[in-house]
């Protein structure tokens, strides 16, 4: 199944960045709408009734087939 992340996104609000020692907007998503192969990156927070996942702008995030979320971390200034 494919669809657009967009219909995921909950809104935005500030979160605290260790990168920026300070508050940033983080992207909320709803995980109960994600979808598989659906990827996205941070800053965002992926929120549930039973846990919260924090994506902090150094990393992205992908669903899996199974539903599961993986985080990839980006090294920030180095190029692929």
């Amino acid at each position: 199944m494919t669809g657009d992340i967009k219909t995921c996104i909950k809104g935005e609000r500030p979160a605290f960045s260790i990168i920026q020692k300070d508050y940033i907007p983080f992207t909320v998503y709803d995980r109960s709408k994600l979808f598989a192969n659906a990827e996205f990156p941070g800053p965002a927070i992926i929120e549930e009734r039973e846990s919260t996942i924090v994506i902090g702008e150094d990393a992205s995030a992908r669903v899996d087939e199974f539903g599961f979320v993986w985080i990839e971390l980006i090294q920030l200034g180095v190029e692929k």
